[in-house]
């Protein structure tokens, strides 16, 4: 036994060592390639157009190229999207995209809605798609889709099966860790099968979507491309205003009446369902205006309330401008904190 086990250390050591000589050398010969590259150090290593290249991370992805990388998972033969004893490989998913560093995103709420009818309430979240709640059971709507960011949505006034989505989380763009969409896309029978909507150009990301109040036929869209506006039910958008739009409203007690919020500009108003637009819109903050949130009293017009958030530095206290709430009394002409 001794004997044997002498032998086997004899064979062992010297391939241990060469292996363990390669990968030394492996080493040594990407430092000097990185040190000819000019790169010294690991963060400067990852600062190469070749790392770059073999770490994009997801959102680097276009929405055309996100649609490609969908159209090749669509393309694999259906043997290989289920069990089948009979087949030594099979692909089990995910089919999503994760993030580069592995982490995979769930959890965020982004809209949730109530459609009428006998549906339940429905919930988008970041990467987990649409859901709908009925007596405490979840079940998926958006599985079709080619992602499960899903930004916004809403359901047809009438119609509880038809449903408009927007994908890709708000601010994704700018914001580590967020996952960009691949465009709108519309289903009349209740995520059984989805058609996509053209819009020109695609944007990244939906902040909101929601039919009219008074005019099912009018939808708007606020995206970080622009507000988007379709006249015929959903079916069809056309860019209404361009810059990033983080919220509107509707005024239901005055048809055509609206209001939007521009990021980091404030607020503007429209009586015609956006044919023309004013920013006569006082009493908010005129420099640092960030992210806006808007909501309007349903028995009183005049009463308008935004929430701002914003990361910059307040010129007057040195600190950051955080979150505030401001009032107004009188249809947003003039506001306070």
């Amino acid at each position: 036994m001794k004997k044997i086990l002498t032998s086997f250390l004899v064979l062992v050591f010297p391939i241990l060592f060469l292996v363990s000589l390669n990968l030394n050398l492996t080493d040594e010969n990407l430092k000097k390639e990185n040190e000819k590259e000019g790169y010294q150090s690991e963060g400067d290593i990852q600062k190469s157009a070749a790392y770059k290249e073999m770490h994009r991370a997801e959102n680097s992805l276009t929405p055309d190229e996100k649609l490609n990388i969908w159209k090749q998972v669509e393309a694999l033969p259906e043997e290989n999207k289920s069990i089948n004893l009979n087949n030594d490989w099979k692909s089990i998913g995910p089919y999503g995209i994760d993030e580069a560093d592995g982490r995979r995103f769930s959890g965020r709420v982004l809209d949730l809605k109530h459609p009428t009818g006998n549906a339940g309430l429905r919930i988008a979240s970041a990467m987990g798609g649409l859901w709908e709640y009925s007596i405490f059971i979840a079940s998926p709507i958006s599985d079709n889709l080619p992602t499960l960011s899903i930004g916004s949505f809403d359901s047809h006034p009438d119609s509880s099966d038809v449903i408009i989505i927007g994908t890709g989380e708000p601010r994704a763009n700018i914001a580590f860790g967020l996952s960009r969409g691949t465009g709108m896309y519309k289903t009349t029978n209740k995520g059984s099968s989805w058609s996509q909507i053209s819009l020109t150009p695609t944007p990244n990301n939906f902040h909101k979507i929601r039919y009219s109040i008074n005019n099912k036929q009018i939808v708007f869209a606020a995206t970080d491309i622009g507000l988007y506006k379709s006249t015929t039910g959903g079916n069809t958008f056309t860019l209404n205003r361009s810059g990033e739009y983080s919220d509107f409203i509707y005024d239901q007690n005055f048809p055509g009446t609206m209001f939007a919020a521009k990021m980091n500009e404030g607020l503007i108003h429209t009586t015609n369902y956006g044919e023309t637009w004013d920013s006569a819109i006082t009493g908010l903050p005129p420099d640092y205006i960030g992210d806006i949130k808007l909501d309007i009293a349903k028995t009183n017009s005049t009463i308008l309330y935004a929430s701002i958030s914003s990361d910059t530095i307040c010129p007057n206290t040195g600190g950051a401008i955080g979150m505030k709430v401001y009032k107004s009394t009188n249809s947003g002409f003039n506001g306070s904190d």
